[in-house]
């Protein structure tokens, strides 16, 4: 344990004892065919550490994740540490092994490839946990789209996912399978690697 003098700021302490420890790791390797380059900044140790000061921490639990994904595909052996400012909690992610990662990143990598060529329906901030979304009925389902997309108290400020409820995109009864598959294939493997979090 370390004390703080009078004399010394706390960005010393961080500088000298934290980031002392902060590493960067690269990644080149092959997904489905797709050639993959990245760096991981917020490993400390052997440690991936993610902070979210988000209301809205779904899109930012989905790149931890796929961040980890990455680590463990490339044969790091990393801890995830999700903390979570607005719940004032941290989340550590069940361990998962090499080739059980690189077969997500595939399944990703095919929903990424698809999302090309035409609209991927998932959207991750309904607020409604991967497990009881994917059991909703369609009116259910329109009811939660309309209360995101139409509210005059807290309209949704994504112009994108708007411009399409606009259009109907949502309320089509493919649309709705494929929102139900997708968020199979993305959230359900996703409260699996944080469990204590849903």
């Amino acid at each position: 344990m370390m004390l703080v003098s009078d004399d010394q700021s706390l960005m010393q302490v961080y500088n000298h004892v934290i980031k002392s420890h902060l590493i960067a790791l690269h990644f080149i390797f092959s997904v489905d065919d797709v050639l993959l380059k990245g760096t991981l900044q917020q490993v400390y140790g052997d440690m991936l550490v993610y902070v979210s000061w988000s209301k809205h921490e779904m899109k930012y639990l989905i790149d931890a994740y796929i961040q980890y994904l990455f680590a463990r595909a490339a044969g790091e052996e990393l801890s995830l540490f999700f903390v979570s400012a607005v719940k004032g909690q941290i989340y550590e992610a069940a361990p998962i092994s090499q080739a059980d990662a690189m077969e997500r990143l595939v399944e990703l990598m095919s929903l990424y490839k698809t999302g090309h060529s035409q609209i991927l329906p998932f959207y991750p901030d309904f607020h409604i946990a991967p497990a009881e979304f994917i059991q909703l009925p369609r009116e259910k389902f329109n009811t939660v789209v309309k209360k995101k997309f139409a509210d005059a108290m807290f309209p949704s400020s994504d112009t994108y996912a708007l411009k399409e409820f606009g259009k109907g995109f949502f309320f089509r009864e493919d649309v709705f399978n494929a929102f139900m598959q997708n968020t199979e294939r993305i959230l359900i493997p996703l409260t699996r690697i944080f469990p204590t979090y849903f």
